[in-house]
């Protein structure tokens, strides 16, 4: 059974204002949880590349204080 989207908010729409405060932040974060999950794939992506690129030796790993220690020589 499909509930039309007019039939939706204007239920909404009756609710306290509490209530459709806490409505409206349950539908937010409906939409941060997708996001969420999208952004997550697209790291697993990213993160895969970058082991490829490092176990064929496309790039070369740099540790944290040699990084450190090019920017901080950079601003002499």
């Amino acid at each position: 059974m499909t509930i039309a989207y007019d039939d939706i908010f204007s239920a909404a729409l009756s609710l306290l204002p509490g209530s459709r405060a806490i409505l409206a932040e349950h539908l937010l974060k409906s939409l941060d949880a997708d996001s969420q999950q999208e952004v997550d794939a697209l790291w697993e992506i990213e993160a895969e590349k970058r082991v490829a690129e490092v176990e064929q030796g496309k790039v070369e790993i740099v540790s944290r204080q040699q990084v450190f220690r090019k920017l901080g020589s950079r601003g002499k």
